[in-house]
């Protein structure tokens, strides 16, 4: 008798058609997963509506779309109690009523944003549960967000992580390292029952051409993009990228043109800061949609990410199969793609900023293509078929664990 394929259902909070980082690198885990080999099954549950969209068709995969009836999601009273309860609560229903029938070998959930949706799962399902931690928005911002509403989605977060998920991957070690200190409170005893591993998301392959030389040697073009909220602006840098344009020697500062995009509380403060460095040209973009922004780094010579801390940037990934060199802080994710394709720098060091850029404004034609293809080569190991054999690797675990035995810390 034959085997039938492993089936995997995976839970995305954001996919198809809806355009974010999040979407996009959930629709290449499902794609990688799709297109394996192995030939397996994959189930793709998502509360985003197709609309007037066409659903994509890949082979092996399956999108159901979880119903948010319009009476309940339209509810103008404590939208954030919606988002916290009922939806988790109607796609764990959507979730297991196709698990009665299709059995799935584990259940994946992208992003441990709604947390509830895996605590109301069966659980027998539940114990074979894999959270993949992706972003900012699950760690930073629900650890450090302000009020009520945020306070109460981390305490669900790590009660769900501690007590309910055996396994959990990320998409770099610095969110590993973020869980195991925020979450299960390095609790050695705790995270020893735990089995992690890191899946990184891919670097889509965006046709980029290794430069042969700046577009104008006059002005070197350099690009940068971020959240401008309170939390993201602090996040992302770019005071320290501001503050080493001004450390810059004037004749170097001439040279420099740099595009900001990104919208928040902060952007008035940022301009108002970049309006008096001398010499340099900066322009402040609010909003630019993502082929637009992947457009304009086939245009730029340097992509700079100055965060303060970072797990792992999809638009850093977009800057390598972009084919463009990069300065990139030491913080998380980050740091791993830098090799050969730009600087490094401290985290948080303006004046280290600054020397690094000042590096790259003296390149020679010969070294800025050398690191231009080195990103090309970078962004060749992050691909949806290295992710899906990474999770069908640790899928090994999942698959031998004994329903019975308890996914929290097992105190007695």
């Amino acid at each position: 008798m034959s085997q039938r394929p492993l089936r995997i259902a995976v839970y995305c909070c954001d996919y198809y058609p809806a355009v974010s980082g999040y979407s996009f690198a959930f629709q290449d885990l499902v794609r990688g997963l799709g297109e394996h080999p192995a030939g397996v099954e994959v189930d793709v549950f998502t509360p985003v509506p197709l609309a007037s969209a066409e659903e994509v068709s890949l082979r092996g995969v399956r999108v159901i779309r979880v119903d948010l009836p319009a009476r309940f999601a339209g509810v103008p009273v404590l939208p954030a109690l919606w988002n916290l309860f009922a939806k988790p609560w109607l796609t764990s229903r959507t979730i297991a009523m196709e698990h009665r029938n299709r059995d799935y070998d584990f259940l994946v959930a992208e992003t441990i944003e709604d947390p509830l949706a895996l605590r109301f799962l069966p659980a027998e399902l539940r114990a074979r549960t894999m959270v993949r931690v992706h972003a900012c928005m699950e760690t930073e911002v629900v650890l450090w967000g302000r009020g009520a509403v945020f306070a109460l989605r981390r305490r669900l977060i790590g009660h769900v992580l501690r007590h309910h998920v055996r396994f959990i991957a990320a998409t770099s070690h610095y969110y590993l390292g973020f869980v195991k200190r925020w979450y299960l409170r390095e609790d050695e005893l705790l995270i020893a029952g735990k089995r992690f591993c890191v899946i990184e998301n891919s670097a889509p392959m965006l046709g980029g051409v290794p430069r042969h030389g700046f577009a104008r040697p006059d002005r070197v073009h350099f690009m940068t993009l971020g959240r401008m909220d309170w939390q993201g602006a602090n996040q992302k840098g770019f005071d320290d990228i501001l503050l080493a344009l001004l450390h810059l020697d004037p004749a170097a500062r001439q040279r420099v043109q740099l595009t900001v995009v990104g919208k928040g509380t902060e952007r008035a403060r940022l301009m108002q800061l970049a309006s008096g460095i001398e010499g340099a040209t900066v322009e402040f973009i609010e909003s630019m949609p993502n082929n637009a922004v992947r457009e304009h780094l086939q245009t730029v010579d340097c992509v700079i990410l100055a965060s303060r801390y970072e797990g792992m940037s999809v638009f850093a990934l977009e800057a390598l199969g972009s084919a463009c060199p990069v300065i990139y802080s030491s913080a998380g994710g980050i740091a791993d793609l830098v090799d050969g394709n730009g600087y490094q720098f401290p985290a948080g060091d303006a004046h280290a900023l600054a020397e690094r850029i000042g590096r790259f404004l003296s390149l020679a034609d010969s070294d800025l293509r050398r690191m231009s293809e080195r990103s090309l080569q970078l962004a060749a190991g992050f691909t949806p078929r290295a992710a899906a054999e990474r999770l069908l690797e640790f899928s090994r675990l999942i698959t031998a664990h004994d329903v019975d035995c308890p996914a929290s810390d097992g105190r007695r």
